[in-house]
């Protein structure tokens, strides 16, 4: 039987509907906004097709509610943006190696890299044409997986800084978040690694 069908041609189980609330979505910024300190700024996750509920949709809801910036994976879906008149930074996060055509892009359509070692930097520091490439130094505080180690970050966001090819736009981690037992301890550690080296890091930002 081909499948998904039953031995009399119907459709196994019943029809699916998923509707997106795109009127939530904006209210919900809102009430972050509300939450926060003044001047904080917000970069919105929408990679993976805006977790699966329709990337250009989700964008222009999210751009219009007032997100100062969206965060994605796939270069090809930031050009998407740019394409579909989606104005705000965009920032790419780690996890495609930067080589020199997508440097290239990146310049053309006005994105944000991520670098998180001296190999990243280095091309990004290396594409040539007009006007340097904008870029946020990843670190590494506990997660493994990508980004410069902590101990590390603080030369390569030097690096970045004093670069005329390049324009730090700033510092991110992503902190690592397991199941389980009382959190509290591990996540103050890791975010204080992360402090500190913003806290010695703070002239290369300014």
């Amino acid at each position: 039987l081909p499948v998904g069908m039953t031995r009399t041609g119907e459709p196994e189980g019943r029809p699916n509907k998923f509707d997106v609330d795109l009127d939530a979505i904006a209210h919900h910024v809102g009430v972050l906004r509300s939450m926060l300190p003044g001047g904080t700024r917000i970069c919105a996750a929408a990679k993976a097709n805006a977790y699966g509920f329709g990337l250009l949709p989700v964008a222009h809801t999210l751009e219009d509610a007032g997100v100062d910036a969206l965060g994605l994976v796939d270069l090809r879906d930031a050009v998407r943006l740019r394409e579909d008149q989606i104005s705000c930074p965009v920032l790419l996060y780690g996890g495609s190696l930067i080589d020199e055509r997508m440097a290239r892009q990146i310049k053309e359509y006005d994105l944000i890299a991520t670098v998180g070692d001296d190999r990243s930097l280095s091309v990004a520091n290396s594409c040539g044409g007009p006007g340097p490439v904008r870029v946020f130094v990843e670190v590494d505080v506990g997660l493994e997986r990508l980004g410069v180690l902590a101990g590390k970050a603080a030369d390569l966001i030097k690096a970045a800084a004093s670069s005329e090819s390049i324009t730090l736009e700033g510092v991110y981690t992503h902190m690592h978040v397991p199941p389980g037992a009382a959190l509290s301890p591990y996540l103050d550690w890791q975010f204080s690694q992360f402090k500190v080296l913003l806290d010695c890091s703070k002239q290369h930002l300014e």
